[in-house]
């Protein structure tokens, strides 16, 4: 695996557990504009957590209804130019 993309892949979730205890230790302060942004924090991850587990049915989504269609008529294409002798580039 390629250095930058096992270093995005380790800290993404290592800043979000970060900015979970964060959120959890901002939670159990005592002045309350500190809570409220722990609060806010969790708030957002909670979003986020939800943003990234709908990810997989889109993508079965998209896999399944939306691109067929396209990779049907790009073979087509490909089929048609290769039936008349077109040159590629």
């Amino acid at each position: 695996m390629e250095p930058g993309r096992s270093e995005a892949m380790f800290s993404g979730p290592l800043y979000l557990l970060l900015l979970l205890v964060l959120a959890w230790v901002c939670r159990n302060s005592k002045d309350p504009g500190v809570i409220a942004y722990g609060m806010a924090t969790q708030k957002n991850l909670m979003k986020t957590g939800i943003s990234l587990l709908l990810c997989v049915p889109a993508a079965f989504l998209f896999i399944g209804f939306v691109a067929p269609p396209f990779i049907i008529a790009t073979s087509s294409v490909y089929l048609l130019m290769s039936a008349v002798k077109v040159e590629r580039g």
